[in-house]
């Protein structure tokens, strides 16, 4: 059975340095062939060779997490502030401890959060809270903001999430649009790619809703291959349901199920699956996949429902986790 990658057992604890950058993006031309020339530099570079980073690019910004031996980190930040695609470079992190970035390159792009000048906003906040925040809580606020309220709002609350995935990776993409246009909201797209040489981009998006009552939440829409970055499955932290749509065929049914295993096993806090599919053998396979495969059991419900209603029933699934 395909399978996303299994959690990587944890590191040893061993002190490293952590630093987190902010600079002015002066790229004229594609992101992420820019991104994939920063990848080939920094695999090659030998003197940095035992650190790890993340590069995020959003809003007309960069944002560089680095972590490593003292040494490797200054070299990297070094070369980043000699890059002409970088313009008014600064620190906005900087600890001891822990390593936290288990890949060695992970590059993203974030597009259509933020004006340039809300994302400004965003880090200021950050430096403000610096102290109180680690690096991945930096990461998480800048590379997946929340759209709803104040750019420069320094806490973004306890927010549910919602995962939507289809068996057809633009089925769910466009529910998710259907979402943005009914709530008034923006959807934000995300690429990820990774260190493997010559490897190409994959895509994600969300949607931060507000319903009545002041109930608000994240739906994202996810695919198999945005789940293989760890980055991507660390950000499901708050996902509290997931909503699949099955489809016709039983075998890319299964697949999804079996990445919904993966993540419920791994520790992600699941209260309900819910599939959408009129194929009772579809529903019938992932009903017993997620029966035998998950170690606690999560509620499953099936329905079967025409794709104009499946935006009132992501809303009402919303409204259930929040009450």
């Amino acid at each position: 059975m395909p399978d996303i990658e299994s959690p990587a057992p944890a590191e040893p604890a061993a002190a490293v340095v952590r630093l987190v950058l902010a600079s002015e993006s002066r790229i004229a031309g594609s992101v992420m062939e820019e991104l994939f020339a920063v990848r080939a530099r920094f695999l090659a570079a030998q003197d940095s060779k035992d650190v790890h980073a993340a590069v995020l690019h959003s809003s007309g910004w960069f944002v560089i997490w680095i972590e490593g031996p003292e040494q490797g980190v200054e070299a990297v930040m070094r070369r980043s502030m000699r890059d002409p695609r970088h313009a008014q470079q600064r620190i906005i992190h900087r600890s001891r401890g822990r390593r936290n970035l288990t890949d060695r390159l992970t590059l993203a792009t974030t597009h259509g959060a933020d004006r340039p000048v809300d994302f400004a906003l965003r880090i200021r906040a950050v430096e403000l809270a610096a102290p109180q925040l680690s690096a991945t809580e930096i990461w998480e606020r800048l590379s997946a903001p929340w759209t709803l309220g104040a750019a420069d709002a320094s806490v973004e609350g306890a927010f549910g999430a919602i995962a939507l995935m289809g068996s057809d990776e633009n089925s769910s993409i466009e529910v998710l649009r259907r979402l943005a246009d009914r709530f008034s909201s923006r959807v934000v797209y995300q690429r990820f790619a990774s260190d493997k040489p010559n490897s190409r981009d994959v895509g994600a998006a969300y949607v931060d809703i507000a319903m009545m009552g002041g109930l608000s939440t994240r739906v994202l829409a996810l695919s198999r291959k945005a789940l293989a970055y760890r980055m991507v499955r660390e950000s499901l932290a708050r996902v509290q349901s997931v909503v699949l749509m099955l489809g016709s065929r039983p075998a890319p049914a299964v697949e999804m199920a079996s990445s919904v295993v993966v993540l419920a096993n791994a520790g992600m806090p699941l209260r309900s699956v819910q599939l959408v599919a009129d194929d009772s053998v579809a529903v019938a396979s992932v009903c017993e996949y997620l029966r035998t495969g998950l170690r606690q059991p999560v509620p499953v419900e099936a329905v079967s429902m025409p794709q104009p209603f499946l935006v009132d029933f992501i809303a009402e699934v919303a409204s259930r986790h929040q009450a």
